[in-house]
């Protein structure tokens, strides 16, 4: 809702939008470098993410799970709604700050894994550490659920060994439970329980939120962002759970990754 309403208001103030807005095209771009479990490479921004080809990610590695700004020299988008990928690009130094991504550096988001009796199931915590409220917004949230690409699957704009098969997703309340389809693997998640629009986190205090998964076979890594206002700064991420759903549908943890 708050970036909607942002956008809004720069379009009736007649102020053009950058590429992330909408068409992904050369420019900069703001995110933390994540290395998934398979190797697959993307630039983080939360709600929105950009793959990194997979002839290029190398010149990243040493970056890893770092706040960056790329110059995307060279950049595909398929589809517009949706991601792109970044073939060629420069690194020109540490992820812009603003005032409100300053301010969310007192925001910790944890994932705990809750898949008892074979659910899918998540809690994430949040933790404000600092001394002054903070408030969060539901639609600057933003969930992932990679994949590992396999067979004749061939995920626009993917190159590499795995793909997003939910991102573009926040908290913003009006839809109990989202579903989708990519590369024949049918998801659906929802909240457990609504959440506000808006909530104050005061200091040394916690907010948990429940996420339920419907999720096929396969191999997957969840996380959770906040902010980064679509690549245009420094956004917060969570630690990766790493985890497995087998033929018989009962959901295993390999392990979990520290990404923040």
């Amino acid at each position: 809702m708050v970036l909607k309403r942002i956008f809004l208001a720069l379009i009736l103030a007649g102020i053009a939008l950058p590429a992330g807005a909408g068409i992904r095209g050369p420019g900069k771009y703001n995110g933390i470098i994540l290395f998934d479990r398979w190797g697959g490479c993307y630039l983080y921004g939360a709600i929105y993410l950009m793959y990194i080809s997979d002839g290029s990610k190398g010149l990243l590695r040493r970056y890893s799970a770092q706040p960056l700004q790329l110059d995307a020299r060279e950049v595909l988008q398929p589809h517009n709604p949706g991601d792109g990928i970044i073939r060629r690009f420069k690194v020109l130094g540490p992820a812009v700050e603003t005032s409100d991504s300053l301010a969310m550096r007192k925001l910790s988001l944890r994932v705990r894994p809750d898949l008892e009796g074979g659910s899918v199931r998540f809690k994430l915590m949040l933790y404000n550490s600092g001394h002054a409220p903070l408030t969060l917004h539901s639609d600057a949230f933003g969930l992932t659920v990679l994949a590992r690409r396999s067979g004749a699957c061939n995920p626009q704009p993917s190159n590499g060994p795995s793909f997003a098969l939910i991102t573009r997703a926040d908290f913003e309340a009006g839809q109990d439970q989202h579903s989708g389809e990519v590369c024949s693997l049918r998801y659906s998640w929802h909240l457990e329980q609504p959440m506000p629009d808006t909530i104050t986190l005061p200091p040394a205090s916690t907010y948990a939120i429940s996420l339920a998964f419907l999720l096929p076979r396969g191999e997957y890594e969840l996380l959770v962002g906040y902010g980064g206002g679509v690549h245009r700064a420094r956004p917060n991420i969570s630690n990766a759970v790493l985890f497995d759903i087998g033929s018989a549908g009962v959901a295993q943890v390999v392990a979990a990754s520290p990404h923040s």
